[in-house]
C-alpha cells in the first residue's frame, strides 16, 4: 500500500470516528471551548483582520481545486483498469473532505458540542413562553422605529469602524455569557459569495476554518448579520438564538446596545 493511500485511509478513519464519538459537553467546554479556542481566535482572528478579503473565499477555492486536483491525479497516476482508476479517484476525493472536516471540526466546530448557553449562564427556558416572545418580538420592533430617526441621521458606518462602534455593548454583554473579554472582534468582510447570499437570503456565515465574520453586504442586512455573526463565531458562544429570553434580555437587542 502506498504512502498516500495509507495516509488518506488514516484521514478518512480519523474523521469518521470524530465524526462519530458522542464528545462529552462538558470534556469539549474544558478542553476546547476554554482552553484552546480563546488563544487560538485571537491569533487567527488578528491575522485575518489584516487581510483586504475575506479568508473564506481562500479557503474554499483551496478547498475545491485540492480536491478536483487529487482527484485528476489519482485517476491519471493509477495503473490499472477504470474501475480501479475511480477507486483511487474516489479515495482522493474522501481523503480531501475527511481533512477539510477535521479542519473544521479542529477550528471552530467543536463549538457545536460544548455546553449549550442556557446552561453555561443560568437561563431558565422556560420562562420563554410564547406570549413572552411574541411581546419581545413587538417590544422590539417598537424600539426599531423608535430608534430609526437616530440611525439614520448618520452615515453607515465602514468595516472597521462598525467593529468599535458595537465593541462597548459587547463588551458590556460578554461577561453576562461567561466569556472573557481577551477576545478579538473581527472586521467584517464581504465574499465572492455574495450573490449566493443574496439569493438564500443569508445575513452571513461563519468561516469555520480561520475565525472570521463573512456578511451579507446588503445595507439592509447588516447591522443584524453582523451583529450574529460577531457574537457566534468571534465570541464562540454558539448559536445566538439560544440566548433569547425575554425576561433576562440577553440576545441580539442587548449585544447591539438597544
Amino acid at each position: 500500500m502506498g504512502r498516500a493511500r495509507a495516509a488518506g485511509l488514516a484521514l478518512i478513519g480519523v474523521a469518521a470516528i470524530a465524526l462519530a464519538v458522542p464528545w462529552p459537553p462538558a470534556t469539549v467546554e474544558a478542553v476546547f471551548s476554554s482552553t484552546f479556542y480563546p488563544p487560538w481566535q485571537r491569533v487567527a482572528t488578528t491575522a485575518t483582520n489584516t487581510l483586504p478579503f475575506a479568508a473564506f473565499d481562500l479557503v474554499v477555492a483551496a478547498a475545491i481545486g485540492s480536491l478536483v486536483g487529487l482527484v485528476i491525479a489519482s485517476w491519471r497516476g493509477s495503473g490499472g483498469g477504470r474501475w480501479r482508476r475511480a477507486g483511487a479517484a474516489l479515495l482522493a476525493a474522501l481523503a480531501v473532505v475527511a481533512a477539510t472536516y477535521l479542519w473544521f471540526l479542529v477550528a471552530w466546530g467543536f463549538n457545536y458540542r460544548r455546553t449549550p448557553i442556557d446552561a453555561r449562564v443560568g437561563l431558565d427556558r422556560t420562562r420563554a413562553t410564547p406570549q413572552r416572545l411574541s411581546a419581545f418580538a413587538l417590544e422590539t420592533v417598537d424600539d426599531l422605529n423608535r430608534l430609526r430617526p437616530i440611525a439614520h441621521a448618520h452615515a453607515w458606518p465602514d468595516r472597521t469602524a462598525l467593529v468599535e462602534t458595537l465593541r462597548p455593548a459587547f463588551r458590556a454583554a460578554l461577561p453576562r455569557l461567561g466569556i472573557g473579554a481577551d477576545v478579538v472582534a473581527g472586521i467584517p468582510k464581504w465574499s465572492v459569495l455574495q450573490p449566493y447570499f443574496r439569493w438564500a437570503g443569508i445575513d452571513g456565515v461563519t468561516n469555520p476554518f480561520v475565525p472570521e465574520v463573512v456578511v451579507n453586504a446588503d445595507r439592509g442586512r447588516q447591522s443584524f448579520g453582523r451583529c450574529h455573526r460577531l457574537v457566534e463565531t468571534i465570541f464562540g458562544v454558539g448559536p445566538v438564538v439560544d440566548v433569547l429570553d425575554p425576561q433576562h434580555r440577553i440576545g441580539i437587542p442587548e449585544l447591539i446596545g438597544f
